[in-house]
């Protein structure tokens, strides 16, 4: 199944009442849906789009599977499952925005920034820019970390949730 090109730009994040918030545009491709906004006082996130435009986004997230926690179910002993809301769903589309956001900040510096046989990610500055022969000879030295630097943005998305971060 091709996933919808549902994404967030214009985000903005900041402190509220009750932790992190955000406001964002939310598109699906090159179309402008709408405004989405979690104002950190503890309530669901307010998503000011056209019924329509709602109605494709909630049919489109009902078809995701469901969410496996990380806690036991204590009437079957299995891991819990919990269906996706669009609340869940736009909330991992900024969290996704923000993380790439910052990776890319990061690897402007002439940086390389890798994720560790044990899942951390790890920052090795340079004091000139990683060219490509950097890459090769740390890859050769070090085969079991991955390295950030070179990869496309839906790569480096790919690589944060498949390493669990």
């Amino acid at each position: 199944m091709n996933k919808p090109a549902y994404h967030v730009k214009n985000l903005k994040i900041f402190r509220g009442m009750e932790g992190q918030g955000f406001n964002a545009t939310l598109y699906l491709g090159k179309q402008r849906l709408g405004t989405v906004i979690d104002d950190a006082s503890g309530g669901p996130v307010v998503l000011e789009l056209s019924p329509a435009d709602r109605s494709a986004l909630d049919e489109y997230v009902q078809s995701l599977p469901d969410i496996t926690c990380t806690f036991n179910d204590p009437d079957t002993g299995k891991p819990a499952t919990l269906k996706p809301s669009a609340d869940w769903f736009v909330s991992n589309l900024v969290n996704r925005t923000d993380r790439l956001k910052q990776i890319k900040k990061i690897l402007k510096k002439p940086t390389m920034l890798v994720v560790l046989k044990n899942g951390e990610i790890f920052k090795i500055e340079y004091t000139r820019e990683v060219d490509a022969k950097t890459l090769t000879d740390y890859q050769k030295t070090y085969p079991d970390h991955f390295v950030f630097n070179g990869l496309t943005d839906d790569q480096i998305i790919d690589a944060l949730e498949s390493h669990g971060l």
